[in-house]
């Protein structure tokens, strides 16, 4: 009982775990999407500022051209707060603040030197540092500024808050103490947010090496990593993902007891009951050593007592006989029981025989009488009783075929003969099959298929069961002018998901339940508006949970019903 509370709680622990990464993959992917983008826009602005030359080709400032830019930044650079120029000798030029007038030496900043010793330096991001005139941390953006043969002129400067490149972290929800950190490849923390600071005051310009995040990470590569955070010292799942284009990695961090908490619930509850188990088994254990003690009390006075004995041991060969009994009852009713086990089997499969013979012989004849009475005048009334019999026959031999199929399914003989399987042929074929009455009731088919939708491994005739139970249904409970939309497509996941939408009567909740039980009728009057044996659906379900898949039913009364069919990628070939 321990062994399996153990194997319950370690399982919903690693479920826990891997709903985290897969959630902090997917948010990680998201920040550093919005990242790329905001700082795309920042690198098309300082391109073409750099188009425009700010410096011409004597070093000297086109001031009218960049206070024309630096008014318009906070616009075309968002979030950029200001723009900056440095001269080549490494003292500031221009700031969209006005101009310096005591020229702040910057030539030791490294991302002045960068550009300087460098021309492939590209877009360099620097770690925050503290502005003096602005009288903030800034993370500084910057470019080479350089004359048509290569001669430097100095570097252009983009000075943005480090909370504003975390602006999406507003809009999603990562609990009380998740972080959404901004590190460079160098580990230096260039903007961390959380719900205690939100401003990201907390961990800018340190550094997390020596821990488990990767020296060398590939452009778009991403992972996941336990830690003690070296900040705040709260132990946390981190998802990290590095920038396609940018030398940056986003890190989400979801706080562990966040992550656990609905697994350390489920724990609680479970060794409650182990506990509660353990306890009764103790009051057992204390209750059976009580009836040995009274048991050898007992026993001593029968040794005693002969006469008592001696009736106590014609009382315990009367229950004995009396168990003998029992139990031969009991044999018996299980050998009754298996004897009635094989008989319906053996009558399903007698009457599978005995009743689809005289239904094909019927449907036969009545084929040859409906033709024969074609080519004699005045017949028609032959040819309709003929055509009654061949349609009433068919319907006899589907119901049959169709208790049959469910009855294998439920009892666990029906099997799956499994082969490659291109479902597009199948959904097609299975169209052209209710092709015939959604013309005749004036409705409208529809297909959207996913291109290149992949192969399957499955059962190509329970397949096509199962398309056109579905589809028939929708066909047959949609009103004139409706229509019936098929849509094949690759979730996410990896598996397969089938959806067959139709604008016709609709069901409640509980009338979804009825349609899902064998023989279940919504309409069960006597007068229904619908023919049917109510198979259809079940069956489909059960073939559907046979391929490893599920079948769900949404809809609405009076707007029609949509049925979503999932196969599982171990499906997918």
């Amino acid at each position: 009982m321990w062994g399996l509370i153990g194997w319950s709680i370690w399982s919903d622990r690693q479920a826990a775990f891997e709903r985290g990464r897969v959630n902090g993959r997917n948010l990680s992917a998201a920040f550093a999407v919005e990242l790329t983008h905001t700082i795309d826009t920042i690198n098309g602005a300082m391109d073409a500022i750099l188009r425009r030359r700010p410096l011409g080709e004597d070093g000297q400032l086109n001031l009218e051209e960049i206070e024309r830019w630096a008014r318009d930044v906070p616009v075309l650079a968002r979030p950029t707060a200001f723009l900056a120029l440095v001269g080549p000798d490494g003292e500031s030029i221009y700031i969209n603040t006005g101009r310096v007038g005591m020229h702040v030496d910057m030539s030791s900043k490294e991302f002045f030197s960068i550009h300087r010793e460098r021309r492939d330096a590209g877009l360099y991001i620097s770690v925050p540092m503290h502005e003096r005139v602005l009288e903030k941390d800034m993370i500084h953006f910057s470019k080479r500024i350089e004359t048509a043969d290569g001669r430097f002129l100095g570097v252009l400067v983009f000075l943005v808050p480090p909370v504003e490149l975390e602006a999406l972290y507003d809009r999603i929800d990562l609990g009380q103490r998740g972080t959404l950190t901004i590190i460079g490849l160098d580990h230096v923390i260039r903007g961390r947010v959380n719900a205690a600071h939100p401003d990201g005051a907390l961990g800018p310009g340190k550094s997390v090496g020596g821990g488990p995040l990767p020296h060398k990470l590939a452009a778009g590569g991403y992972g996941s990593y336990f830690r003690v955070s070296i900040i705040d010292g709260v132990e946390r799942l981190f998802n990290y993902r590095r920038l396609e284009t940018y030398p940056l990695i986003v890190d989400v961090a979801f706080d562990l007891e966040d992550v656990l908490a609905e697994a350390r619930g489920h724990a609680r509850t479970v060794t409650a009951f182990g506990v509660m188990g353990v306890v009764i088994l103790v009051i057992l254990a204390v209750l059976l050593a009580l009836e040995v003690h009274r048991r050898m009390l007992r026993e001593i006075e029968l040794e005693i007592e002969r006469v008592q004995l001696l009736s106590a041991r014609a009382l315990i060969q009367e229950d004995q006989a009396q168990l003998s009994r029992v139990n031969k009852e009991l044999l018996a009713a299980a050998e009754r029981a298996e004897a009635a086990s094989q008989a319906k089997s053996r009558f399903l499969a007698h009457m599978s025989h005995e009743l689809r013979t005289p239904l094909h012989a019927i449907i036969g004849f009545s084929e040859i009488i409906r033709e024969s009475a074609a080519r004699i005048p005045g017949s028609a009334a032959i040819i309709e009783h003929a055509s009654d019999i061949h349609a009433s026959g068919q319907h006899l031999l589907e119901l049959i075929n169709a208790i049959l199929d469910i009855s294998k399914v439920e009892s666990g003989t029906e099997h799956l003969i499994e082969e490659t399987v291109d479902l597009t042929d199948i959904i097609r074929g299975s169209l052209v099959v209710v092709t015939g009455r959604a013309l005749k009731n004036g409705i409208a088919l529809r297909a959207d298929l996913a291109p290149q939708l992949p192969k399957i491994r499955g059962d190509v005739t329970k397949l096509r069961q199962i398309m056109i139970n579905i589809l028939s249904n929708a066909v047959k409970f949609t009103d004139m002018g409706g229509a019936v939309t098929v849509r094949a497509e690759q979730p996410p996941d990896g598996g397969i998901m089938i959806t067959v939408r139709d604008t016709g009567i609709g069901m409640s909740n509980d009338e979804i339940e009825v349609a899902l039980q064998p023989f279940g009728q919504v309409d069960s009057s006597l007068a229904r508006n619908f023919e049917g044996t109510g198979l259809g659906l079940p069956l489909a379900l059960r073939l559907v949970e046979l391929h490893g898949g599920t079948m769900r039913l949404l809809s609405t009364k009076g707007q029609g019903t949509v049925v979503e069919i999932w196969l599982p990628p171990e499906r997918v070939v």
